[in-house]
C-alpha cells in the first residue's frame, strides 16, 4: 500500500502544479518594439514567456537570459551603429520553438562603433601555476561604454572558440580557466570563471592571440596578441612560483614585456598631480601599519609632468646620508638608507614602521617655495612588499593621499583589477628590427670592419629622438650604452648600430656601441628612462645564428614573430626569402594497418618521410606542411626540427600535434586519405619546396620515390622503409614482347620504375662472352624496351636482360 501511495501523491502534486501554472501568463512578449540604446551600445530587453520557454534566441544566437520570475525574463544584447532588426524566438529545453513564442523588435544605436582591437586586451595569464590545472587567461574590455559580441571569436594558443551569445561588457574581466573545479578550489568559488578551455598554456612560453573572424580568413581581425616567455626579461615569479603575469597599464601596449609584472614584486612607478594647497611647507611619507617598504627617486616638480622640472625635495634619490633634509620621527624612526636594492643609483630609502603612521610618525622634509595655486607633480618608485598594506604621502590638506597607495604583493587577481595596476607613459613606435651577431662577408662599417650590428626601426609617422634611450647586450645593465645626444630616427627609418665595443668610432650617423655581441647566443635590449629608471621597450634573444645570417621581426614593428633570416638587410626592411634547399617528400603511407606503430600512443597512424639528399643540415623552423596545396600554411613546423645531411625525418599525420614533444618526431594537424590526395612542404616565405600527389593506396604498402629523391613516377613498396632509404625487391625481368621491323629488333620486358637494365647479346650461343648493347635503360614504368639495329647480313641473335645493382 505505501508503494501505491507514492504515485498517487505525485499525480496529485502534478495536478496542483498545473493548476498553479495556469495562473501564469502564457504570452511571449517584449515590453516594447522600438528601442534606443542611448550612450551605451548594450541594449536591455525584458518581457514575458510561457513556462515552457527555457531560453531565447536573438537572430539565431543564444544570449544569456536572466529569469526574474517564473515567466519574466531579461537579456542584454550589444548593438552596432544604426538600426538593427531583432528577431526573438523562445525555445524549450529540447531546442524546439515554442508555439507563438516569436517577436520582432527594432533597436537603434546612434554613436560610432568602438574597435575591438583598441579595447580588448589580454590582462592576466597564469601559465605555470603551483597547483596543476589552475592555469587561466583573463581578457579585459577597457572601453567605458561599449560591449562586444564575442560569438565565434578564437583564442589561439589555448584552442578556444567563444560560443554563440558571448558578450563582454564595458569594464568587464572575462576569465577562461584550465579546469573549473580546480579554479574554484584555488582562487575561491566567489570568483566566476567564464568557461573551461581544453588546450594548455605552455610553461616554456607561447603566443596567445585573440581573433575576430571576418567573412574570409583574409578579413580576420587580430584583436590582441601577446607572446610570453619563461626566460628573462619575463618575471621569474610567474614561472611556477605562484604568481600570474599581470598587465600594469592596460591602456598601453601589452605586447611589451615591461607592461607585465609577476605578482607585484618589481619596482613600480607612482605619480600624482595637483595644486600645492595652502600652508604647504612640509612633505610627509609614512606607512599605515607595522611593515617595511623600499622607496626611491622621490621627485616633486612644478607642472603636470613627472620629473618635469627642478626637484623641490633634496636627496630624493637617497644617494647621500638621510640626516639633513630628511627627518624621521615616531614609529618610523628605524627608517634608513639602504644599498640592498635601488631603482637607480646605489641606494634607496628603506621605510620601516612599527605602527600606523601619520604626520607625527613619518619620514619628512621641510620645503620652501611651494605656491598654493601652482600645480605640482609628485612621483616616486616603490618596491612592493609582502607585509605592507598602504603607503601615504602628504604635502597639504589638498595635496595628499586620498587613499593609500597599494603596495602589498598580490600574486594573482583573476576577475578583478590587477594588483600592480598603474599608469605608464605611452610606448614610442620604436623597435628592434634585426641583429647580425656574426658578420663575415656583409656590410662594413665606416672603418672598413665587418662587425656585428643591431638595427632599429621607427614605425611611426613622426621623427623620434633617442635622447634617454639605451642599448645593452644583457638584462642587468639596461643603460649599458646610452645613445649620444641628438640622435633621431625619421618616420619609417631603419638605422643600424655597430655592436663592436668601439664607441670611439662613432662619427655622425655611424653609431658604435660600447659592447660586443656574442657571435652565437645572446640578447639585445632596447630601453628608455621612465621616471629616472630604465624600462625595456624591446628585446631580442637569439641563438645559434649562422655566419652572415640575421635574426629579427617579420612582420616589422611587433614582438611576437621573430625568426632567422637567410638574407641580412642592414638599414632596410627585413627580407623573408628562404634559402634554396633541396628536400623531398620521399615516402608515405596512407593506409598503415600494422606496419609501423606510433611510439607516442601505440596507434597505427598515417606517416610520411622527408629526405635531405644534400651535405648540409636543413633547419625546418617555420617551414609549413599541408595536405591541401591550396592552403600551404596548414601546419607550421616549430623551432627545434632539422634534417641532417642525407638523412630522413618521419612525420606522423595523425592530427595529434601535442605528441611532437614525446619522441622528437613531428606530429601534424592533418591525416592522409587512403583514396588519394597531396602532401606539400613549403619554405617560410611560402615557396613550394616539394609537393606530391598520389592516388588510391593499399593497406601496408608504402608509396614514394625509388631511388631516394627520384622524380615521378612513384613506386609502390611492399617493404616500407620509414626513416631509411627506400628499397624495392628485385624482380627478374620477363619478356613481354619481341618485334622485328626490317633490321630493327625491339625487346619489351616487365620492369620496375627506377631500376636500371642492361641488354646484352650473342650472335652465337657458344661464344664465350656476352656483348653489351650501348646505353643502359632506366625504367620509368612497369614496362621497359630497347631497340637493336641489326647488322647487314645477320642470320640470328640472342638476347638477355640484366638488372643492374
Amino acid at each position: 500500500e505505501p508503494q501505491r501511495s507514492i504515485p498517487d501523491w505525485i499525480t496529485a502534486r502534478r495536478d496542483f502544479l498545473l493548476t498553479q501554472l495556469n495562473t501564469v501568463t502564457n504570452v511571449f512578449n517584449v515590453t516594447a518594439t522600438n528601442f534606443s540604446a542611448g550612450s551605451s551600445n548594450l541594449l536591455l530587453l525584458t518581457g514575458t514567456a510561457p513556462v515552457r520557454v527555457q531560453t531565447i534566441l536573438v537572430n539565431g544566437h543564444e544570449y544569456p537570459v536572466t529569469w526574474i520570475s517564473v515567466n519574466i525574463w531579461r537579456l542584454q544584447i550589444p548593438l552596432t551603429n544604426g538600426t538593427t532588426a531583432l528577431n526573438l524566438v523562445g525555445v524549450d529545453r529540447s531546442g524546439n520553438v515554442v508555439s507563438n513564442a516569436t517577436r520582432s523588435v527594432t533597436a537603434t544605436y546612434s554613436s560610432p562603433d568602438a574597435l575591438a582591437e583598441n579595447n580588448i586586451v589580454f590582462n592576466e595569464i597564469m601559465y605555470n601555476p603551483v597547483v596543476s590545472g589552475a592555469g587561466y587567461v583573463e581578457i579585459y574590455n577597457r572601453s567605458t561604454n561599449y560591449a562586444f559580441d564575442l560569438s565565434g571569436w578564437k583564442l589561439n594558443g589555448i584552442d578556444y572558440t567563444f560560443p554563440s551569445g558571448t558578450v563582454i561588457t564595458n569594464g568587464q574581466y572575462l576569465v577562461l580557466a584550465q579546469s573549473l573545479p580546480v579554479f574554484a578550489a584555488v582562487y575561491g568559488s566567489n570568483i566566476a570563471a567564464f568557461c573551461e578551455f581544453s588546450g594548455t598554456l605552455d610553461n616554456g612560453g607561447e603566443t596567445l592571440s585573440l581573433i575576430k573572424p571576418g567573412a574570409t580568413p583574409a578579413a580576420d581581425v587580430l584583436v590582441d596578441i601577446v607572446t610570453y616567455d619563461d626566460d628573462p626579461p619575463w618575471p621569474a615569479a610567474a614561472d611556477g612560483l605562484g604568481a600570474a603575469l599581470q598587465v600594469i597599464d592596460p591602456r598601453q601596449d601589452n605586447s611589451r614585456v615591461s607592461n607585465w609584472s609577476g605578482g607585484n614584486s618589481d619596482w613600480r612607478f607612482f605619480s600624482y598631480t595637483g595644486a600645492g594647497g595652502a600652508s604647504a611647507t612640509r612633505f610627509y611619507l609614512y606607512l599605515d601599519s607595522v611593515s617595511d617598504l623600499y622607496v626611491d627617486r622621490i621627485w616633486l616638480a612644478a607642472g603636470p609632468v613627472a620629473e618635469g622640472g627642478t626637484n623641490y625635495l633634496q636627496n630624493g634619490d637617497f644617494e647621500t646620508a638621510l640626516t639633513g633634509p630628511w627627518q624621521k620621527v615616531g614609529n618610523h624612526i628605524n627608517s634608513a638608507i639602504s644599498a640592498a636594492t635601488a631603482v637607480s643609483g646605489a641606494n634607496s630609502l628603506h621605510l620601516v614602521s612599527t605602527g600606523a603612521g601619520g604626520p607625527t610618525a613619518s619620514v619628512y622634509q621641510d620645503l620652501t617655495g611651494i605656491v598654493s595655486t601652482t600645480v605640482y607633480t609628485l612621483s616616486f618608485w616603490y618596491r612592493p612588499a609582502t607585509n605592507a598594506n598602504g603607503l601615504f604621502y602628504r604635502l597639504s590638506n589638498a595635496f595628499r593621499s586620498a587613499n593609500a597607495v597599494p603596495v602589498r604583493v598580490v600574486l594573482f587577481t583573476p576577475g578583478a583589477t590587477n594588483s600592480i595596476a598603474g599608469t605608464l607613459p605611452p610606448y614610442p613606435p620604436l623597435w628592434l628590427s634585426e641583429v647580425e651577431p656574426l658578420n663575415l662577408t656583409g656590410l662594413a662599417d665606416n672603418f672598413g670592419d665587418r662587425d656585428p650590428w643591431i638595427e632599429l626601426h621607427n614605425s611611426g609617422t613622426s621623427t623620434l629622438s633617442l635622447d634617454g634611450f639605451a642599448l645593452a647586450n644583457n638584462f642587468n645593465n639596461l643603460l649599458q650604452w646610452p645613445f649620444p645626444p641628438g640622435v633621431t630616427l625619421e618616420p619609417g627609418e631603419y638605422r643600424i648600430v655597430w655592436a663592436d665595443n668601439e664607441p670611439d668610432e662613432t662619427v655622425g650617423t655611424n653609431l658604435h656601441a660600447s659592447f660586443l655581441l656574442n657571435s652565437t647566443t645572446g640578447s639585445v635590449v632596447l630601453s628608455r628612462l621612465n621616471g629616472g629608471a630604465p624600462q625595456i621597450l624591446d628585446y631580442l634573444n637569439y641563438s645559434t645564428t649562422a655566419g652572415d645570417r640575421s635574426f629579427g621581426s617579420l612582420p616589422a614593428a611587433q614582438t611576437s614573430y621573430r625568426r632567422e633570416f637567410y638574407y641580412a638587410t642592414p638599414g632596410a626592411a627585413n627580407n623573408p626569402a628562404s634559402p634554396p634547399v633541396t628536400l623531398f617528400i620521399n615516402e608515405w603511407m596512407a593506409a598503415n594497418a600494422g606496419v609501423l606503430v606510433d611510439p607516442a600512443d601505440g596507434n597505427w597512424d598515417d606517416w610520411f618521410e622527408i629526405y635531405n639528399p644534400t651535405t648540409n643540415r636543413v633547419d625546418l623552423a617555420d617551414y609549413t606542411l599541408t595536405d591541401t596545396l591550396a592552403v600551404p600554411g596548414k601546419f607550421r613546423i616549430p623551432a627545434g626540427y632539422s634534417i641532417a645531411p642525407q638523412s630522413y625525418l618521419l612525420v606522423w599525420a595523425d592530427e595529434e600535434t601535442a605528441q611532437s614533444a614525446t619522441n622528437g618526431e613531428l606530429h601534424v594537424n592533418f591525416k592522409l586519405s587512403q583514396s588519394g590526395e597531396a602532401i606539400g612542404l613549403y619554405a617560410p616565405d611560402g615557396t613550394a619546396v616539394n609537393t606530391v600527389t598520389f592516388s588510391r593506396q593499399t593497406n601496408n604498402i608504402s608509396h614514394g620515390r625509388w631511388p631516394d629523391g627520384a622524380a615521378a613516377p612513384f613506386v609502390f613498396m611492399s617493404t616500407p622503409t620509414p626513416r631509411a632509404a627506400n628499397t624495392l625487391p628485385t624482380l627478374n625481368p620477363r619478356l613481354l614482347a619481341f618485334t622485328l621491323n626490317g633490321n630493327t629488333a625491339t625487346l619489351t620486358w616487365r620492369s620496375q620504375p627506377g631500376r636500371v637494365y642492361r641488354v646484352q647479346f650473342k650472335d652465337d650461343l657458344n661464344a664465350p662472352a656476352w656483348s653489351d648493347l650501348p646505353g643502359d635503360v632506366t625504367a620509368s614504368g612497369a614496362e621497359a624496351s630497347r631497340n637493336d639495329a641489326l647488322p647487314e647480313g645477320w642470320s640470328q641473335r640472342f638476347y638477355r636482360v640484366l638488372v643492374m645493382p
